[in-house]
């Protein structure tokens, strides 16, 4: 929560001091189901211009849609920030320097393959410093 409060500081001290210039706010997945609401709050205080979704986005792809319709997010989709998405984009060790991203604790189908050949390589891997595995894999 520290560091969600730190993004939400700078970029309003930002924002303030280039207001032509519009910032992005993050940091949101970390609140999780209350994301759209800090971010709504930050919008209306002039603190950023627009709100940034990040991993947020891989696990519930839609969730602009069912906050504009509902004025709410699902808790069961929302990201739980287990870090399996940034696990992934850190396995530079793939040929295309990193493996394909998304949610896998939310999509155990289309990554449980995936998540296996990473985990491979980098057992695999000659570099000196592998990627840590998240702590819910290790």
């Amino acid at each position: 929560m520290l560091g969600v409060d730190r993004h939400f500081r700078i970029a309003g001290e930002l924002q303030r001091t280039f207001p032509d210039l519009p910032m992005v706010g993050t940091g949101y997945s970390w609140l999780q189901k209350y994301s759209i609401n800090a971010g709504a709050r930050n919008l209306a205080e002039r603190n950023i211009r627009f709100l940034g979704i990040g991993r947020g986005a891989l696990a519930y792809p839609d969730f602009a849609a069912d906050a504009m319709e509902k004025g709410d997010l699902d808790e069961r989709r929302v990201c739980k920030t287990l870090t399996f998405c940034t696990y992934l984009m850190r396995q530079k060790n793939h040929p295309l320097g990193q493996f394909p991203t998304g949610c896998p604790p939310f999509d155990k189908e289309g990554y449980g393959e995936i998540m296996k050949e990473a985990r491979a390589s980098q057992r695999d891997s000659p570099r000196s410093e592998p990627a840590p595995l998240p702590r819910s894999v290790r």
